[in-house]
């Protein structure tokens, strides 16, 4: 396994709770602080990407934000080159689906439900009032100048050694190894076809999982049967 960094700390509550993820990104302790070279649409700034320093990757600093994404947007589209079949959503979601412990009613697009108790709290009052830009930002010109000006990334970099077969890929769809090397697998946000809107981390993990057990030659989970429905917006 090829890993940079430094092995996490039990004791580090800093790793250890998510939501101290604002005072571990821009440290140079756990952040890498990578910047882009200057943006020319955003006022030459140069766009911080934010990397770890600990192993196992990024999430030891990203708040362990879990979302699946939309299964049509991602998985549908990695399996539609071909060779790439075997990361359709029918393969895929049941990864998550074990590596999703859910609280709710289980049902068919769920994990198994876990032994959690859920406490009702008081809603706590807030400001419903704009924050950023602010209402000094209105015009059509303010707008983009201010995104220009202000406007940051959350993105993890991903897709630069793509699962596929093509001459532009780097490793092969399954297990994912990179072309004439047989015992290294490319496991990461790297070898992502593309990614939707989603934060990444759960997007990551699920293939990571597949692709260890593919590895392994492990028995593949069942695939996943019900089917989803596509949403058309209705013509006006």
């Amino acid at each position: 396994m090829l890993e940079a960094g430094h092995s996490h700390r039990t004791w580090d509550v800093l790793t250890q709770m998510p939501a101290a993820l604002r005072m571990v990104i821009g440290n140079s302790l756990y952040d890498r602080r990578y910047a882009s070279e200057p943006e020319p649409h955003m006022d030459a700034r140069r766009v911080n990407h934010e990397r770890d320093r600990l192993l196992v990757g990024s999430s030891s600093i990203n708040g362990v934000i879990s979302k699946r994404g939309n299964p049509r947007a991602a998985l549908e589209r990695w399996a539609s080159d071909p060779g790439t079949e075997v990361w359709d959503c029918a393969r895929c979601l049941p990864f998550s689906k074990r590596m999703e412990p859910c609280v709710a009613e289980t049902c068919e697009w769920r994990g198994q439900g876990a032994a959690r108790e859920l406490r009702q709290s008081v809603p706590v009052g807030y400001d419903t009032g704009e924050r950023l830009p602010g209402h000094s930002v209105e015009t059509g010109g303010e707008i983009p100048a201010w995104f220009a000006q202000d406007a940051e990334t959350a993105y993890h970099p991903s897709c630069a050694a793509r699962l596929s077969t093509d001459q532009l890929s780097v490793p092969y769809p399954e297990p994912p190894r990179p072309h004439g090397v047989e015992r290294l697998r490319v496991v990461a946000a790297p070898a992502a076809p593309s990614f939707d809107n989603a934060n990444i981390y759960a997007p990551v993990t699920r293939p990571a999982e597949k692709s260890t057990e593919s590895s392994l030659g492990s028995t593949p989970l069942p695939p996943f049967t019900a089917g989803f429905h596509h949403y058309r917006a209705q013509e006006v």
